[in-house]
């Protein structure tokens, strides 16, 4: 199988949490960060098999359903990530 690493843009409009966003990535087997950008809005570094990779963005592209075009997709080189982990933005409580 193929490892790919794709950085998503992942508009939040139906509540979703980071940890909600890591659980899936663990179920999926992949790899990376997820990271609160503004106030509606996840970057989320993701990493793994092709396949597993797929089924992790169709899961974020569903959450989104009733809000098309929320999505961005951009795929990057590989970066090995070993696990999956919630990156707290700059001026987030402790």
């Amino acid at each position: 199988m193929r490892c790919v690493h794709i950085h998503l843009l992942l508009k939040n409009k139906n509540g979703v949490s980071r940890f909600i966003v890591m659980q899936q990535a663990y179920k999926y087997g992949i790899n990376g960060s997820v990271q609160r950008k503004g106030e509606d809005a996840f970057f989320i570094i993701a990493e793994g098999e092709e396949e597993s990779l797929e089924k992790f963005v169709n899961w974020c592209e569903t959450y989104q359903l009733n809000f098309p075009n929320c999505v961005t997709i951009e795929k990057k080189g590989i970066m090995n990530y070993k696990s999956f982990d919630i990156i707290r933005s700059s001026g987030e409580g402790h």
